[in-house]
């Protein structure tokens, strides 16, 4: 398998894999440019053009033997995409209206959320020397809960690892499960899928920029007995795309971002979902 990266400049990443959503070792990677309306890679004895959806290469390395290959291009699609909510489920957005639902922005100087005309509630940036954020809460507060959110990130080449359609969704005011254009990279505590720098996800099964990506979380808080003695540390499990990134994972201690919240404290089990805006134009659906 096949996957190109954009990094800017005219200048795109192709990496050989050997399959999809597994933290596996990448064949090569290759720089490529555009030519007329291809893809081209060249280096050596490697030739290889990508063009309307089809990936023909000769002089590629692989099991230790020079091929010859033809790849056309996948649609992948989410098995949770368009989820419908069930009969007792709370509808936060719908694609709209804000006002009328369940979410609302702390007000800061931060983002624009604005609805666009398909439907897509989005996140468009302040001026990017600001460091004012304006992220987008639910009105009420959750304890144990399952969230579906659909989201799309946008095509950033020149920016790099976390500056990438680098948001998150939060819970009980603390705890973020990232969201971030992780699309070939590697998959560690800051890609999407991660519970920010306390797990990273188990595989990548982040899909490229501009497609639409589905986070199904299962949150639990802390438990304690009567006592208030802590019996049980937060819980979190995550599928990104419909594959399975985190599973009843505990969290050990507050994300780096969860600035709001209390770790594990008798009275502080519950608390707002929320969006984060961190600087950055990524749009979000159904949840």
């Amino acid at each position: 398998m096949a996957r190109v990266i954009g990094k800017g400049d005219d200048v795109y990443e192709e990496q050989f894999i050997e399959e999809f959503d597994k933290r596996v070792r990448t064949y090569l990677v290759a720089n490529a440019r555009p030519e007329e309306n291809k893809l081209v890679l060249q280096s050596g004895d490697w030739n290889a053009t990508f063009n309307n959806g089809v990936y023909n290469g000769s002089g590629i390395p692989i099991a230790g033997e020079l091929m010859e290959f033809e790849l056309k291009k996948v649609q992948r699609v989410s098995p949770t995409m368009g989820q419908q909510p069930p009969a007792d489920g709370i509808v936060l957005y719908d694609g709209s209206s804000l006002k009328a639902r369940k979410m609302g922005s702390d007000s800061g100087a931060g983002a624009t959320w604005k609805i666009e005309e398909n439907g897509d509630l989005t996140s468009i940036p302040a001026d990017p020397g600001s460091r004012e954020r304006n992220n987008l809460y639910t009105k009420s507060s959750f304890e144990a809960c399952r969230l579906h959110l659909e989201f799309k990130a946008p095509y950033e080449p020149i920016n790099r690892f976390h500056h990438r359609a680098n948001s998150g969704v939060f819970f009980q005011d603390t705890y973020e499960v990232q969201i971030l254009d992780s699309y070939g990279s590697t998959g560690s505590w800051d890609d999407v899928g991660a519970i920010y720098k306390v797990s990273p996800p188990r595989v990548n099964a982040s899909y490229p920029p501009g497609k639409r990506q589905t986070l199904d979380v299962e949150y639990h808080p802390a438990a304690f007995n009567l006592g208030g003695t802590l019996v049980a540390l937060p819980r979190i499990t995550v599928y990104l795309n419909g594959v399975l990134v985190q599973r009843d994972q505990p969290i050990t201690r507050r994300t780096s971002h969860g600035w709001k919240g209390r770790q594990a404290e008798p009275e502080y089990v519950t608390g707002p979902v929320w969006l984060q805006d961190h600087g950055h134009q990524v749009s979000f659906r159904n949840i």
